[in-house]
């Protein structure tokens, strides 16, 4: 150290140096945006009388719900009776038959199904009064259980194959939210009852194919 004037003398200084916390800010990309989709289930499935004699008049209603985010429709709702195996998607009832006589029933929903709405299926063919109905042309359904029936189910947007029978969209035929609740199933007792056959049922396979939905 001078002071100038050509005194000189030491002295030992410590400098303490603290690091600096340094930010960095990043700039955040948003992602697309998650369109709005339909999620359709099916509520339940309901039996009049509940307990059902083979042979006796019965009626069956399948409620089903949308809890996605946007309307749906054209769709199809298969009730299976005594199915094979559990169904799923693309697996029309009249595929999957075990009992004899077999039954089922298919329903094309045509109209709007909004957000929180639902809608009740009814085990008559479908008409300008009824349109709720069954398609007759894709059912079998008498109007009664046959002896053996013990389960049902029931499945929405069961159906979207294209004309030469392959599958056209593994997911049917209305994009969702939730693809997999679609099903429901329910027990059944039914007794046992004379069935008074007044015609011939169609046999299972011989339910015409439907038309591609999408």
């Amino acid at each position: 150290i001078s002071d100038g004037r050509g005194g000189t003398a030491t002295a030992t200084v410590t400098i303490t140096v603290t690091d600096a916390q340094v930010s960095v800010f990043l700039p955040l990309q948003a992602g697309a945006p998650i369109a709005n989709q339909p999620d359709l289930v099916v509520g339940e499935i309901v039996v009049n009388p509940a307990t059902p004699q083979a042979g006796a008049a019965a009626e069956v209603r399948v409620t089903v719900r949308n809890d996605g985010t946007a309307a749906a429709s054209n769709f199809w709702v298969d009730l299976y009776i005594n199915p094979s195996r559990a169904p799923g998607v693309n697996d029309p009832w009249n595929e999957l038959c075990t009992l004899d006589p077999c039954f089922g029933m298919a329903w094309f929903y045509t109209g709007t199904l909004a957000p929180g709405a639902s809608v009740e299926l009814i085990s008559l063919p479908s008409s300008v009064q009824m349109a709720n109905g069954y398609v007759a042309e894709s059912s079998v359904w008498p109007g009664y259980f046959a002896n053996g029936t013990s389960k049902l189910y029931a499945v929405v947007d069961s159906w979207n194959r294209d004309t030469s029978g392959g599958v056209r969209d593994p997911n049917g035929a209305v994009v969702e939210s939730n693809e997999t609740n679609n099903l429901t199933e329910r027990d059944l007792t039914v007794a046992p009852g004379v069935v008074t056959q007044t015609r011939a049922f169609p046999s299972p396979l011989s339910v015409p194919d439907r038309a591609p939905v999408r």
